[in-house]
């Protein structure tokens, strides 16, 4: 029997069996009526379908006669009809999806293949195929290579953060290293490794692992595997990578604890001459990681800032694959923990610096994250810290996702922030970071916790809160809390010096003088030891920053700034109160504004000329450059007749 198109609508007049299902009309149970052989023969008929049991019997035709069974050939029109409509909306649907099987390189092929060309293959093959590659399926994306398309696009990325150059190893790096000095001729090859003895190496090791609680992504018996295959002329590139940022971290940050300037440009060469192999040759989630350290290095090196935008390059791999989902339970307990610790790790860094450098791109915005905490991390940072790993991870993503709403706020690219909201979030997350941190049996007095808080307590109380300009008595306790917080961590060897956390400092300074300027907002309770004490504030934070600040070129304009900030704030209060000295403060150089105002162009810190030192060592630090200042914070230049009314 032959059904066309057109007849279906005309079938819907016919009578339908409502005690059928739509499943059971093209193949009823039985007839209506016996099969044209047994009514021949005058037998009775079980009506089975396809035949029934005299006709299966004798192995002859069994033809049932439809005519007298109209409710059947109705149903079995409308289920057609039914069908039609689903194959119909899924037409639809493929043309839809056209997109997304051309962007997935497995599929790419078949968008251009004709369905005849499909015909004669079974839906069962079609559908492995099609699971093979599903985005949705279960295959574990971090253990593959690298697309040959992602390889390219960091690549560029990484290309542009690094400028080759002659370079030398330092005295300094002699001494931090144990090796003969060297000189390091720019090379397609890699460069000398001079690695430093045994026992040296392992101080290096501990020391990078003890002094980031707030990414313990890294267990301290792998990093010593690495180590070892290194000491032994048997490391892959990955493993001489990874030591050779390790070393440049830790030998940075012990040179930083001596009081000592050091050059590691040797060692930024040598991960730049491997970062092409480990990109080629590594799974991709141990590629983000590389990647990730390199952030790491920019982070806490003082002379290469710029490579902390390798973040947005580890976080474009995890997204592009959709690594932010929770690992497969086909890896490893050990290994399904660490790529959640690195994720969260990741996480955290690209929120952090988004929040002070502007155009920082923000890796995971818009995506649905399902990535689990870690279960279990390496005990270390417990034992240096006194802080417990997963919960500090925890705590760590929750601190920096408030960091960067603010941020977002004060840009104006969040209008649906509200700074009350963000006060109440982060004072319940104080609470928990600090019954988490009396639980610990020893340990420092201080933690990283701590000056995150009044970090950004100082700054949400500011004067964008309310037309009264903020509460100024709070950004004055937080600014002196956050900055006593960095030097006593700075000075147990638990922070080491950062351009980051330079700026962090100078943003607190910033607060401070506001809030002096202020007069803590009740002029009715400052006398002459208020102004005493308040005078006192300030100088300690010109002393702060240039402890941290040490000369080096990136800080230099900003750091002397801030000097003539301060100077002009301290001039200002003794000059309120009719102290006898304040004459002498009146000739201090003053950055000149001019006829400045609105809000400032937004640049990155990060960028030339700050990033190069032949061009800083030629500023004139008669005067500091309020522009780059101003910019750096984010702050409206209309607050600074406020701040300082003399200034115009």
């Amino acid at each position: 029997m032959s059904i066309r198109r057109h007849s279906l609508s005309a079938a819907r007049s016919l009578p339908r069996d409502p005690s059928r299902s739509p499943t059971q009309i093209l193949l009823p149970a039985s007839a209506k009526q016996a099969c044209q052989a047994c009514q021949q023969r005058k037998r009775k008929c079980d009506r089975k379908q396809p035949r029934c049991s005299m006709c299966e019997k004798r192995q002859i035709d069994c033809v049932f006669d439809l005519k007298g069974d109209p409710t059947l050939l109705a149903d079995a029109l409308a289920a057609l009809e039914e069908r039609e409509a689903r194959v119909h909306a899924l037409e639809l649907r493929v043309a839809a999806l056209e997109g997304i099987i051309r962007s997935v390189p497995e599929l790419a092929h078949l968008a251009n293949v004709s369905t005849e060309a499909l015909s004669d293959r079974s839906p069962v093959s079609v559908e492995a195929e099609m699971a093979a590659v599903s985005l949705d399926d279960r295959r574990d994306r971090g253990s593959e290579p690298l697309p040959p398309e992602l390889v390219d696009t960091v690549e560029e990325g990484l290309a542009a953060l690094h400028h080759p150059q002659r370079l030398n190893i330092t005295n300094t790096m002699h001494i931090h290293l144990g090796a003969a000095a060297a000189r390091v001729e720019e090379t397609s090859n890699r460069p000398p490794a001079e690695w430093p003895n045994r026992d040296r190496a392992e101080l290096l090791v501990d020391t990078f692992i003890s002094m980031n609680p707030l990414y313990p992504m890294y267990w301290k018996d792998d990093m010593r595997k690495d180590l070892a295959a290194v000491m032994d002329g048997t490391a892959t590139a990955l493993q001489e990578y990874t030591m050779t940022l390790v070393f440049a971290i830790a030998c940075q940050y012990l040179a930083q604890r001596d009081g000592e300037q050091l050059d590691t440009a040797a060692f930024r060469q040598k991960a730049f001459s491997l970062i092409g192999v480990v990109l080629r040759t590594e799974s991709a989630i141990r590629c983000a990681e590389a990647l990730f350290l390199l952030t790491l290095y920019g982070v806490f090196d003082w002379a290469n800032p710029a490579m902390a935008h390798a973040s947005p390059l580890a976080s474009h791999i995890l997204r592009t694959l959709e690594l932010y989902h929770d690992p497969p339970a086909t890896l490893s307990p050990r290994e399904r923990d660490r790529r959640r610790a690195f994720f969260w790790s990741q996480y955290g860094i690209d929120q952090g610096l988004a929040s002070l450098l502007f155009n920082f791109p923000v890796g995971f915005e818009g995506v649905q994250i399902t990535m689990a905490w870690p279960e279990s991390l390496d005990d270390s940072i417990l034992a240096r810290h006194g802080i417990d790993p997963i919960e500090t991870t925890k705590l760590n993503v929750e601190m920096r996702q408030i960091e960067w709403s603010f941020a977002s706020y004060q840009r104006g690219t969040r209008l649906d922030v509200r700074p009350s909201e963000l006060i109440t979030r982060l004072e319940g997350w104080y609470e928990r970071a600090q019954r988490i941190t009396r639980k610990r049996p020893q340990g420092p007095t201080s933690t990283h916790l701590d000056m995150y808080y009044h970090l950004l307590r100082g700054q949400l109380h500011g004067p964008h809160l309310d037309p009264h300009g903020g509460d100024a008595r709070i950004m004055r306790e937080s600014a002196r809390s956050t900055l006593e917080y960095m030097v006593a961590l700075n000075q147990q060897s638990l922070m080491g010096d950062s351009y980051f956390h330079f700026n962090y400092m100078i943003i607190m300074g910033m607060v401070l003088l506001y809030a002096v300027l202020r007069l803590d907002g009740d002029p009715s309770k400052c006398d002459a030891a208020w102004c005493s004490a308040a005078i006192d504030d300030v100088e300690k934070c010109q002393a702060y920053l240039r402890s941290f600040c040490k000369g080096w070129p990136q800080t230099r304009v900003l750091s002397h700034t801030f000097d003539c900030f301060a100077a002009r704030a301290i001039a200002q209060l003794q000059i309120h109160f009719a102290s006898p000295a304040s004459m002498s403060l009146i000739g201090v150089p003053t950055p000149d504004v001019g006829a400045k105002g609105g809000i400032l162009t937004a640049v990155n810190p990060v960028s030339a000329p700050f990033e190069d030192q032949q061009n800083m060592a030629l500023v004139d630090e008669t005067e500091g450059d309020v522009d780059a200042l101003l910019s750096m914070l984010g702050w409206n230049a209309e607050w600074l007749p406020e701040l300082l009314p003399n200034f115009q």
